[in-house]
């Protein structure tokens, strides 16, 4: 998996071996997928957290997920990743 951070996006790229994700309900497919793409940034050196979006205040469905900066702090950059095309 090639992950690739611009200003505004982050293309994740699908190299052969990697995992096939199905969703079986509960959103595990995309939880999976967040999971393995929180994993490449940390190899990359980025401090990054998978969280339950409602949980940080935001008016989201109570299963959307997203990957963000996982201490934020005052003048330093931070970055928050989810799926655009939720249904929430």
């Amino acid at each position: 998996m090639k992950v690739t951070l611009t200003q505004n996006s982050c293309v994740v790229e699908k190299e052969s071996g990697d995992p096939h994700f199905s969703n079986g309900g509960y959103a595990n497919a995309e939880s999976t997928f967040l999971y393995h793409v929180k994993q490449e940034l940390i190899k990359q050196g980025f401090d990054v957290i998978k969280k339950r979006m409602w949980k940080d205040g935001h008016m989201m469905d109570d299963m959307q997920q997203y990957l963000r900066t996982g201490k934020i702090r005052k003048g330093q950059p931070y970055m928050m990743i989810w799926n655009g095309h939720s249904g929430s």
